[in-house]
């Protein structure tokens, strides 16, 4: 899978589960209790989900980086940096806001990685 194959399958989880993925403290997580994923959580098989990864960044833990490369991810550095930036965005903007502020923030954020990774 390469990175817009990658973009827009994000893109479309997040549209469809329509909220981001927490645990009962609130704060993002990969796998919530309730089945909701977050942006590189959608990315990951259920036979490589290893829950030690959880509260680890995608940039910085070999564990996540290694259920990636299980789940098929290729791990490389536009990568690990394109997936950054979507797991920022899931955790930093995307958990403060809902219904229609959500999906539109979400599109501007999805249309604007396919601008700036298009030739990757």
């Amino acid at each position: 899978m390469n990175i817009l194959e990658m973009n827009e399958k994000i893109y479309q989880h997040l549209k469809q589960q329509g909220k981001v993925a927490v645990n009962s403290y609130g704060s993002c997580v990969y796998r919530s209790p309730d089945g909701s994923k977050c942006a590189v959580g959608c990315l990951i098989t259920d036979e490589a989900y290893d829950p030690k990864m959880e509260m680890d960044g995608v940039s910085d833990s070999d564990v996540v980086q290694e259920v990636l490369r299980n789940s098929g991810i290729e791990i490389n550095k536009d990568t690990i940096s394109f997936l950054g930036c979507w797991q920022g965005f899931h955790d930093g903007y995307l958990d403060d806001v809902s219904g229609k502020e959500y999906q539109e923030t979400l599109e501007k954020f999805y249309e604007s990685m396919k601008q700036n990774w298009s030739n990757k």
